[in-house]
């Protein structure tokens, strides 16, 4: 099993478009709920296309923005918000319930999004995919090391990078210089600025970096580890999902109702997002449907909207979080029980099975 050290991880821890009413289901006893959300994500527009299919089945939703997983789920913890999508990842989740934070997975919400960037000035140039602006080498990793690397100490970004290191034989705490940087923003900054040399960014921040010339693509952070792969669910604190099944039955239909939607209509996908986070569609159109560019979809695509919960790489997230120290007390028990697939089921119309059970 690849190893981290803990203590890297004290520090650290537009208007919807009009849509049919959501069909067969209970009106909500409770009217209103609090989600937090972070609309600088690439999966962004699915929070406010959700609110707005729930508002018309009778629930009321209060969007509150973060800028961190981690601040979202400290909100959910003091009871300032019931519930969060796309923002507290299943990375936060295992390290709540650590904590005594009780919180339930009711769906899932999106796949990948985690870039590793390199400036252009450390890649040789006929290493260089100009038009995809990505590595083509075949060892990423040696170009790290020695480097100064930034991203938010105790993220999954973060929790990514060192098993990636590890798994090439890389120590994270003496083969490359560390940078606590807690925002994409400024990540991107400073690696623009050349006071780091790599950086661990997540979409669309990314590929915004890549187009402006400073950044190149130098590997996503998932081959060697596949759970890391997944990233964000929809997040309902577990005493208001026993309080108000039926408005989180509403929460979890609207949910799946705009991934299916998003989904099924790629071009409203980008304007909508285009218009909730002011990227460029642009932007937006590398990394939600670059083919239309004739790009490498390989280099540019890092985004999956998935409402399915694959139980086995929940829980060998949760297990190496353990194992590697990040989280004190093993969890995979606790995270094991508290992945509800019943709203999501009905929600779709297929089995646990059939949704990652």
């Amino acid at each position: 099993m690849l190893k981290i050290d803990r203590r890297s991880f004290v520090a650290g821890s537009a208007a919807a478009l009009a849509a049919p009413a959501l069909s067969g289901r209970a009106r909500a006893a409770t009217k209103r709920l609090g989600l937090a959300w972070d609309r600088q994500f690439a999966p962004s527009a699915i929070v406010p296309k959700a609110v707005a299919f729930a508002k018309e089945a009778g629930l009321d939703i209060d969007l509150t923005p973060f800028g961190r997983g981690l601040d979202g789920m400290i909100a959910m913890q003091k009871g300032d918000v019931q519930a969060a999508d796309g923002l507290v990842n299943f990375f936060h989740f295992c390290i709540a319930h650590a904590r005594g934070v009780d919180l339930t997975v009711v769906s899932g919400a999106c796949q990948r999004l985690i870039s590793i960037l390199i400036s252009p000035k450390l890649v040789p140039a006929a290493d260089q995919d100009e038009k995809n602006r990505a590595y083509t080498g075949k060892t990423p990793w040696e170009l790290l090391r020695g480097r100064k690397v930034g991203t938010a100490r105790g993220s999954q970004p973060d929790f990514a990078l060192q098993l990636y290191l590890r798994a090439h034989g890389m120590d994270p705490l003496k083969d490359i210089e560390f940078v606590d940087l807690k925002t994409n923003t400024d990540q991107a900054l400073a690696l623009r600025q050349g006071s780091i040399d790599a950086a661990i960014i997540i979409e669309p921040v990314a590929t915004r970096a890549r187009m402006d010339g400073y950044a190149l693509l130098l590997d996503h952070p998932y081959r060697e580890t596949d759970f890391t792969r997944i990233n964000s669910p929809l997040i309902v604190r577990t005493d208001f999902l026993k309080a108000n099944p039926e408005a989180v039955q509403i929460l979890v239909d609207a949910h799946v109702k705009a991934i299916d939607y998003y989904k099924a209509n790629p071009k409203i996908w980008i304007d909508d997002t285009a218009a909730v986070t002011l990227i460029d569609k642009e932007v937006l159109q590398r990394v939600l449907d670059p083919q239309a560019l004739d790009l490498d979809p390989k280099r540019w695509q890092n985004i999956e909207l998935n409402y399915a919960m694959p139980k086995s790489q929940i829980l060998a997230l949760a297990q190496s979080a353990f194992e590697n120290k990040v989280v004190e007390k093993d969890v995979t028990k606790i995270v094991e029980a508290k992945i509800d697939y019943s709203f999501l089921a009905k929600a779709t119309g297929k089995s646990p099975a059939e949704l990652g059970a």
